[in-house]
Order: C-alpha cells, then structure tokens, then sequence
C-alpha cells in the first residue's frame, strides 16, 4: 500500500531537510513524498537535494508564482501529484515519528478510512495535545485519509486555519459517507 505525502515548502531549507529525513527514518518504506515550493526560486529546493542523498520517492515542484496564503492555492494541485492510496499532508515545519507511517497504515489496514494522532505543538510549549477533530485541535501533519476523500474535498479556506479546516472537511467527507475514522493516541508528530 503506498503512502503519499504532500509538503508544502516556502524558503526553510533546514526545516524541509530535516522533516524529508523523518521520512527517510520510516520504519514502513512504501512510501512517496511531493513536495511543492510555494514560487519562482529553487533555492530551497536546491539546498536540499544537494544534502539530501539521492532517493526516487522525493518528486520536486516549484510553482511559477508565489501564492502567499500558507500555500493553500497550491496543495489542490499538489494532491493530484500524488499516487498513494493513502495521502497525508504537512508542512515543512513538522517532524514524524520513525514509526508514524508504519502506525497509521496498520489502522489503514484494519478498515480505517481517516487516521489521525496525538501530536505535540509548538503553540502549546510542545506539550502533548490532545489531537481532536476541532480548529486547533488537528495539525497538516497528523491525519492522512483515503485517496478518493482527499482528493474529492475542495480547499474551501485559505486562511491561517485552513490546514485545520481542510482535516476536519475530510473527515466530514469520510463519516458522511458512511466511512471509519481512527485515533491514535500516540505522539507520532512534532509540529514547530
């Protein structure tokens, strides 16, 4: 089963660096990782692939303008990039567990439709947070859901909150259809 995930970058070479090599750390290795530069400039991008070593699951995108707005008018796009049945999404300021995929795939595999985790957050002095399904309870990178949600949900917010918005909008999408949503209670990601 292969997991996809879609980064948003936007000028923090160190940051992206050290989230791809979470990925690179994954106990679970079917994976791929899209990771779309918001605007002109491969700087970033550039930066990275020198220090990253050479690995066919990284694809890099730039977009010809800067969109602003955390990304947001770009990660529709991004999503379509991706080919896993399972996507996740994050930002290039989190970092995962070396088990995190390896976790939320085995609930994948026992007929979840949407999984997500407790986290720990910069916002709450990286104590651990109690992850719910609620504006500021629910984090770009601690849930992935089932390709045809994902990807049949619009972006609909595009303001500070529409990482938040998005989660919850896909798994409104998931319980409506009559799908499973599974939490796990595990610290598996760090957002900073």
């Amino acid at each position: 089963m292969l997991v996809s995930c879609y980064l948003k970058g936007n000028n923090r070479a160190d940051n992206l660096l050290s989230l791809l090599y979470a990925f690179r750390a994954q106990t679970f290795r079917d994976w791929e990782v899209v990771v779309v530069h918001d605007g002109p400039g491969d700087e970033e991008l550039d930066a990275v692939k020198r220090l990253l070593p050479p690995d066919e699951r990284f694809r890099f995108y730039s977009t010809p303008t800067w969109a602003g707005r955390w990304g947001h008018p770009n990660r529709e796009w991004g999503l379509s990039l991706t080919t896993g049945s399972l996507i996740g999404l994050a930002n290039d300021d989190g970092w995962y567990a070396p088990v995190y995929l390896e976790q939320m795939v085995r609930i994948f595999n026992a007929g979840a439709d949407y999984v997500y985790c407790n986290m720990l957050h910069n916002a709450r002095a990286y104590q651990v947070l109690d992850s719910n399904l609620k504006i500021n309870e629910i984090d770009m990178g601690n849930w992935m859901s089932r390709r045809a949600f994902v990807l049949a949900t619009p972006w609909r917010d595009f303001s500070y909150t529409g990482d938040g918005v998005f989660a919850i909008d896909v798994a409104t999408a998931v319980y409506g259809a009559g799908g499973h949503i599974e939490k796990l209670t595990d610290v598996l990601f760090a957002h900073n």
